[in-house]
């Protein structure tokens, strides 16, 4: 796929994919969003997910939102929620409180935005292991599960 072909799957012009891609530009979630479906080409007409999926990734959003507006505060926020997972762990999230914390060590904001807006299977369940609790409220949290919900009643889901 060409960054042009990319660029208009997303609805986007090109230059700004460009600008994107070389770090010039942060795009909005919403835009990030469009490209990554772009790219994986997502057909919202086969989306076929979980109301936990659905959610995860609503949350995932508001994340994003925390992220953009402010970078820095987000990753000493998500440090700390980190580190309160690490001492409530039994070891049974290991591995996923390591992979974050190699994430968030790197803090490559275009790695943690496209992590957040995925609907990678693998994403997704990094996701569900997310240190978001510093970003996204539980009001936030309960926007979100009701915005899934609007989606999967909408869906026919069950």
């Amino acid at each position: 796929m060409t960054q042009t072909d990319a660029a208009r799957l997303a609805g986007i012009d090109q230059p700004n994919l460009s600008a994107i891609e070389r770090g010039r530009r942060i795009p909005t979630p919403e835009m990030a969003h469009r490209i990554v479906s772009a790219i994986r080409g997502w057909d919202p007409h086969r989306f076929q997910m979980s109301l936990a999926n659905l959610v995860s990734l609503e949350v995932g959003r508001e994340a994003v939102s925390a992220i953009v507006n402010d970078p820095t505060g987000s990753r000493t926020a998500m440090l700390r929620s980190l580190q309160q997972m690490a001492e409530r762990d039994d070891g049974s999230s290991a591995a996923w409180i390591q992979r974050w914390g190699a994430i968030l060590h790197r803090w490559d904001v275009e790695e943690v935005l496209s992590l957040l807006l995925s609907s990678d299977t693998e994403d997704l369940s990094l996701r569900n292991a997310a240190p978001l609790d510093g970003l996204v409220s539980k009001t936030q949290r309960a926007e979100a599960l009701a915005r899934a919900r609007r989606v999967w009643d909408a869906a026919g889901r069950p």
